[in-house]
């Protein structure tokens, strides 16, 4: 009897163990990117303007935001910048030139700097180069 009792306290608490490990609470987010350019899987051609337009919005003070444009292809940064303001709205324009020559995989990244100390939140679309 004392045998059954420890197997299945045993059983017990490597269920509770594996269960904990498998909910993981998700992290709070402070901010919402709303990325309106470009749109998914957006075509461009050399020489296109390729405009990067999102709203940041949250219910705090933000410190700023990035943006960067990659080229998901070769690995290469096509374009980042960086600009440094506070507010609850922060709207989001920027644009780079279109140099890639080869059909290429690219992302745009939009980043909502939360504090001064390197905390920040991100979001994504990705779009495409080609000849």
């Amino acid at each position: 009897m004392k045998t059954k009792t420890s197997f299945y306290s045993v059983i017990a608490v490597l269920v509770f163990v594996i269960f904990s490990l498998g909910c993981s609470e998700e992290s709070e987010r402070y901010s919402t990117i709303t990325i309106y350019d470009p749109t998914p899987n957006q075509a461009f051609v050399l020489g296109d303007t390729v405009f990067v337009n999102a709203l940041i919005t949250a219910n705090i003070e933000l410190h700023g935001y990035s943006v960067e444009i990659k080229n998901l292809s070769s690995g290469e940064e096509m374009h980042a910048i960086e600009q440094h303001s506070h507010g609850g709205n922060i709207p989001v324009g920027t644009f780079w030139i279109n140099t890639v020559s080869e059909n290429s995989n690219m992302r745009a990244y939009v980043i909502a700097h939360i504090d001064d100390n390197g905390k920040h939140e991100m979001d994504s679309v990705d779009f495409v180069c080609n000849q």
